[in-house]
């Protein structure tokens, strides 16, 4: 039935507004004047809906391209165009639906979920009904319904791939972090792997922050690896090198590395601080192999404490010249 008369078609998409008036009555439809309860023919055909809500039963509307304005426009029983959609059921389109917004301030999407639902939900139509959602708390799955963290990426074997972050970096000191997790040969779902920063000044202009890398040790989630204040630590958090120096800290005892005055170095249970000390690692013997200009040098210190400050001994050295010394700072 064609109410308004003309060449007239369905309404498209683009065109309704979940906050318009519904259509007049029967009686209206048949009358249809001027005066019409509810409905208005205006100019080009343009329909104007009052205050007044009305049902529209088991009639058609075409509009073509009229425009429909008011407060409020709902279908409630099923359509078959691609332009249309209705509420409370699925819409099945046969072409693709753009959105397509000239705006420099609003959004071209804006989905609020006020109760408990997803906010977002893709489904694909073949067995994965889960391949992107965003939940009431702000998480994205990739391949999962129920993420744990800001992003979640699954495959299908279980694997994910995870990756979040804090809100206060202060409180917790570890602001991101990137996990990888799947089944172990139980199907118990682990974590594998992890890199996390962890703050170490939080303060203004002045932060600081290590990065750690973790793998799974015996069950447990184990750091191997940090980097601080451009120095690596392996199996260990690196020692308060100085500032100009650059090392590898190989567990509690070990260190190879660069300092200040170019010189390549081999430790046992020493490292060079910000004030030029050697400072022990752990309560024991000392000892420092160097590279500089040529030169090989061999130092020792006695048993010290961890913390304190160590005197060296250059024991040995063989100059550019392959002269050798022992118990001298320079050969001849």
């Amino acid at each position: 039935m064609n109410i308004f008369g003309g060449n007239q078609g369905p309404i498209p998409l683009s065109q309704l507004d979940t906050n318009f008036a519904e259509c007049a009555t029967d009686a209206d439809l048949a009358a249809h004047t001027a005066s019409a309860t509810g409905v208005h023919g205006v100019g080009a055909g343009d329909v104007v809906g009052t205050v007044k809500v009305q049902t529209l039963t088991n009639k058609t509307v075409n509009l073509a391209n009229n425009t429909l304005t008011g407060t409020k426009a709902q279908f409630d029983t099923a359509v078959s165009d691609d332009n249309f959609a209705y509420v409370g059921t699925t819409n099945t389109f046969s072409q693709n639906q753009v959105i397509s917004v000239t705006d420099n301030t609003n959004p071209a999407l804006k989905i609020t979920q006020a109760g408990t639902g997803h906010a977002l939900l893709v489904e694909d139509v073949a067995s994965d009904t889960t391949p992107f959602v965003i939940d009431q708390n702000g998480l994205t799955g990739v391949g999962t319904a129920t993420p744990q963290s800001q992003l979640d990426v699954r495959t299908g074997t279980g694997a994910s791939i995870i990756a979040g972050r804090s809100t206060n970096v202060a409180a917790t000191s570890e602001p991101g972090y990137f996990d990888i997790k799947a089944p172990n040969a139980s199907g118990i779902e682990n974590f594998w792997m992890r890199i996390k920063s962890v703050v170490t000044d939080a303060t203004n202009a002045t932060e600081d922050a290590d990065t750690v890398f973790m793998s799974m040790r015996a069950g447990t989630l184990t750091e191997d690896m940090r980097l601080s204040g451009g120095n690596l630590g392996l199996g260990v958090t690196p020692s308060a090198w100085g500032s100009s120096e650059r090392a590898i800290d190989i567990g509690n005892t070990g260190a190879i590395g660069r300092q200040s005055d170019a010189a390549l170095v081999l430790n046992f249970n020493s490292y060079l601080n910000s004030s030029a000390q050697y400072i022990y690692k752990i309560s024991s013997y000392a000892s420092s192999y160097q590279q500089l200009a040529g030169q090989h040098k061999w130092f020792t210190a006695p048993s010290g404490t961890a913390g304190n400050a160590i005197t060296f001994t250059q024991a040995m050295t063989l100059d550019a010249s392959g002269n050798l010394g022992l118990g001298l700072a320079g050969a001849s």
